[in-house]
This record gives structure tokens, C-alpha cells and sequence, in this order.
């Protein structure tokens, strides 16, 4: 484990419980709010899967492409992080109740908005 990372910490979830992860303790920590928006901004708040807006409060994710839990070296590398809606994010990760399901999109128009169905 590298120098500056906590062992053993115990994160608390939005909703105050424990994280239910050994590596909750990141998303607490003040550097994974600064990359966070530096990820945000550099994929100009919008979804790199699907490219629908994420500008709304609680649309935006900021996802580690290879896994805390698989280098946690990497967990404040902006190239290991990207952004992705909601709907995406629960398809990348199966425990937060995407169950795999793939969203289907017909694109996004200019305002970022998903084209409707029709």
C-alpha cells in the first residue's frame, strides 16, 4: 500500500451507514473531490458511454475504469476516472442494482437531453 492512504478506515455512506467497501474511505478523502471535478470538467458534464448531460444534482458519476480494489494506486488518477450517468454507472456495476441491463439511447440532443422514444 503507498504512502498517504488510510488503512483500515471506515467510510459512511450518503445515507450515514457504513460502507458496505474496504476502500469507501477514497470518496471521503479531499483529493477525490478535487479530481472528481476535474474529471467532471474535463468530460464536460457529460456521460462518456452514452453522452446524455449529467449537470443535474446527483446525475453525475465518476467512475474508476480499473477498480480501487484492483490498484489502489490509481484511485486519484484523472486518466483512470470517467464520467457516467446514472443509468450507465448501474450497468458498469451489477451490486448497485443495474443487473446488467444495458440502457438503450438514441442519442442525446443539443442540450444533452436523451432523444425520446417515439
Amino acid at each position: 500500500m503507498s504512502k498517504g492512504f488510510a488503512r483500515g478506515r471506515t467510510a459512511l455512506t450518503r445515507n450515514g451507514r457504513p460502507s458496505t467497501t474496504k476502500f469507501g474511505w477514497v470518496y471521503k478523502d479531499p483529493r477525490w473531490k478535487a479530481v472528481r471535478k476535474l474529471v467532471l470538467e474535463r468530460d464536460k458534464w457529460r456521460c462518456t458511454n452514452c453522452g446524455c448531460s449529467v449537470r443535474t444534482k446527483f446525475a453525475a458519476r465518476v467512475d474508476h475504469i480499473v477498480a480501487v480494489s484492483a490498484d489502489i494506486s490509481l484511485a486519484f488518477t484523472i486518466t483512470n476516472l470517467r464520467t457516467l450517468c446514472v443509468p450507465c454507472d448501474a450497468v458498469r456495476h451489477m451490486e448497485k442494482g443495474g443487473g446488467g441491463r444495458a440502457v438503450e439511447r438514441k442519442g442525446v440532443d443539443e442540450d444533452g437531453w436523451p432523444i425520446a422514444d417515439g
